[in-house]
């Protein structure tokens, strides 16, 4: 694993040929996409590992032929990931400040029995990606998803943007878009989750 600080950013174009992953930091993209937003040939020497405790995304390679569609108005956000077992909560990040509450919706789902939880995070947009268009964020989450999601796992999906990002795909999960308040809206989702088991 190599990050920017030790190599050439003209290097990175290699390592990804030889299929060495190279980990930055979140300011990073933030800087390099705002450098594609501007059309300069600027690179930015900045760069880190991911933070301590998180796993930061793979960065999605879009598909061959895809190169000369158009590149669509740049978004940039974070979706955060927390795994107990067999379940992934996945938390648009202006939720995170509520974590515990969805925190707690995905132990429940999990069932009893202690399981240490594993944070993982999705930012967008990627280093990988010339496009940093709201259609390219869905293709690169959704190709995310399908390495995160295998087998039995069940997902806690809460905020709006993930609506977006996974579209009809979303009736197959535990969709949330806001922390319950409630007596009622929490005896309902508690017979949902019941349900999952």
């Amino acid at each position: 694993m190599y990050t920017c600080s030790m190599l050439p950013c003209a290097s990175l174009a290699y390592l990804d040929a030889l299929g060495i992953d190279v980990w930055v930091r979140r300011e990073l993209l933030d800087a390099r996409a705002r450098v594609a937003a501007s059309h300069t040939p600027e690179t930015d020497p900045a760069a880190g590992v991911a933070p301590v405790g998180e796993v930061a995304s793979q960065p999605a390679v879009a598909p061959a032929g895809e190169s000369s569609q158009a590149v669509g108005e740049a978004v940039a956000f974070t979706i955060r990931c927390v795994r107990f077992g067999r379940v992934l909560a996945l938390i648009d990040a202006p939720l995170w400040q509520e974590r515990r509450f969805f925190l707690d919706v995905a132990r429940a789902m999990h069932g009893p029995g202690h399981v240490e939880p594993e944070s993982l995070r999705f930012d967008w947009p990627q280093l990988r990606s010339a496009d940093a268009g709201m259609e390219a964020a869905r293709r690169a989450f959704r190709a995310y998803l399908q390495t995160q999601v295998a087998g039995h796992t069940r997902v806690l999906a809460a905020g709006a943007r993930l609506r977006e990002l996974i579209g009809d795909d979303l009736d197959e999960y535990l969709y949330l878009d806001h922390a319950l308040r409630s007596p009622a809206e929490k005896q309902s989702l508690w017979r949902r989750i019941q349900g999952l088991r």
